[in-house]
């Protein structure tokens, strides 16, 4: 399997990757502090974009940091 071949630890291509192991690019952590402006002043937003782009996955992350707190 390509994991053994690079070396990897785990697939970095898994659904089920640990929110911890993402990349945390300059646009996700932009989503994510709007999401957190959202939060506290308890407003409502949408998040849209391109299939593949990384809502579902960036939505679990900042989800995952509120169950972290």
């Amino acid at each position: 399997m390509f994991t053994q071949y690079f070396g990897m630890k785990f697939n970095p291509f898994s659904k089920e990757i640990s929110v911890n192991d993402l990349y945390i690019s300059e646009d996700i952590a932009e989503l994510n502090a709007r999401l957190k402006y959202l939060q506290e002043t308890r407003g409502i937003g949408l998040v849209v974009g391109e299939a593949g782009s990384g809502k579902s996955t960036a939505l679990r992350r900042y989800a995952e940091s509120l169950n972290r707190c």
